[in-house]
C-alpha cells in the first residue's frame, strides 16, 4: 500500500536533511517503493529453503538465525551482511521505512501461506534492511543527478542506482517489474486521454443539437 502524500513528504524531508532542498523526486519515490517491495518478496522467497519446521509450534519460522544463514550462503545477498552490523534490536524501524511496511510484510507473509511465519524480531530486522537500502539507493541517486547537473530524480536514475547496489540478477528482476508497471501506467494514461477526448467530442455534438 502506497500513500502518495506520506511518501512524498518522507522523501522531501529526507532530501532536505541531505541538503538537496531544490531537487524534485518526480516518480522516483513511487518506483523506489515498488522496487523495495519486489526486493523484500525476493528475500523472503530466498529464505524459504533455509527454514525448517519448528517442532514445538509446527510453524515454519523465519528467524534472525535463518536470515543470517541465507545471507551468508546466497550470492545474491552476501553483501547484506553489512546491514546486520548496524542493527539495534531495541529500536523499532517500521515507521522509518518510506512505505507502509507493516501492511506490506503482513501481506507478503499471508501470500506465502503456511510455508512462512516471520518472527517479530525478524520483521524488525527486515524493516531495518529496507530502511538502510532506501537511504543508500536515494543517496546514490541524488549524487548521480547532481553530477549530471539535473534537479529531478526519475526511474532511469533509480535503475542505475539499483544496479550499483544490488546483485545483478536482483536488479534485473526489479527492472523487469518496473518496466511492466511503467508500461501499464503509460497505457492507462493513453486510455484516459482517449476517453477524455471522446467525451469532449460527444459534449460538442450535444451542444450543437441543443443550439439548433
Amino acid at each position: 500500500m502506497i500513500v502518495m502524500t506520506q511518501l512524498k513528504r518522507k522523501i522531501k524531508s529526507y532530501m532536505e536533511e541531505r541538503e538537496y532542498n531544490n531537487f524534485k523526486s518526480g516518480n522516483y519515490a513511487r518506483y523506489l517503493v515498488y522496487s523495495l517491495v519486489v526486493l523484500l518478496e525476493d528475500i523472503l522467497d530466498a529464505s524459504l529453503k533455509y527454514i525448517v519446521k519448528d517442532e514445538m509450534t509446527g510453524l515454519y519460522k523465519l528467524t534472525p538465525e535463518v536470515f543470517r544463514q541465507m545471507v551468508r550462503e546466497n550470492d545474491r545477498y552476501i553483501n547484506f551482511v553489512r546491514y546486520m552490523r548496524g542493527y539495534n534490536g531495541v529500536v523499532k524501524y517500521y515507521d522509518n521505512v518510506f512505505f507502509n511496511y507493516k501492511y506490506v510484510i503482513e501481506s507478503l507473509e499471508s501470500k506465502f501461506g503456511d510455508r512462512l511465519n516471520i518472527t517479530s524480531e525478524m520483521k524488525n530486522i527486515l524493516a531495518y534492511v529496507m530502511m538502510s537500502l532506501q537511504y543508500e539507493i536515494t543517496d546514490l541517486a541524488l549524487k548521480i543527478v547532481k553530477y549530471s547537473r539535473k534537479m529531478t530524480l526519475n526511474e532511469q536514475v533509480l535503475i542505475l542506482s539499483l544496479s550499483h547496489i544490488l546483485d545483478e540478477d536482483v536488479s534485473k528482476k526489479i527492472k523487469i517489474k518496473l518496466d511492466s508497471i511503467i508500461q501499464d501506467e503509460k497505457e492507462e494514461k493513453e486510455d484516459r486521454e482517449e476517453e477524455e477526448e471522446e467525451n469532449k467530442e460527444e459534449n460538442k455534438e450535444e451542444n450543437k443539437e441543443e443550439n439548433k
